[in-house]
């Protein structure tokens, strides 16, 4: 049996490093760039579990109501349902239709576990991008609070 290397996938906010995608689950290592935020986006059927190993992360989660006016293109107020700070050791499941977004306060390494991951199941309702200096300044105050907790 020989060993094999991650396949690695640059992406503009980071590095994609898939270990396994298998036609039962998959796994990978994601690297995010400080300051960067992934789309707002769903999967219709993959399921998958987060592990936060480093890094300041913010995890956005958005009602129906905000992704149905995004499919139809229609202007939504993009606030979210809920902002989730993950510390670094913990874990979060994200269940399928959940619109969310990814947004690192800092280099942050995720292991992902998940059903197969296929391009065609992830709906991107925006465009990815780097916070501004008033976002991040409001969400370094939410993750510090929490963090004090």
């Amino acid at each position: 049996m020989e060993t094999q290397r991650p396949e690695e996938h640059p992406r503009e906010w980071g590095t994609e490093l898939w270990i396994a995608n298998e036609s039962e689950y998959s796994g990978k290592i994601l690297l995010l760039k400080d300051g960067w935020m992934s789309t707002v986006h769903y999967h219709k059927e993959k399921l998958e579990t987060l592990y936060i190993r480093e890094g300041k992360l913010v995890m956005q989660l958005f009602d129906d109501k905000t992704v149905k006016a995004l499919e139809r293109k229609q202007d939504a107020l993009l606030v979210p349902r809920e902002e989730v700070v993950v510390l670094p050791g913990s874990s979060l499941l994200m269940p399928r239709l959940q619109a969310h977004r990814l947004i690192a306060l800092s280099d942050v390494e995720i292991i992902e576990f998940a059903t197969h991951c296929r391009d065609e199941d992830s709906f991107r309702l925006t465009a990815r991008g780097r916070l501004t200096e008033a976002e991040r300044a409001r969400l370094e105050g939410l993750w510090k609070a929490r963090k004090e907790r």
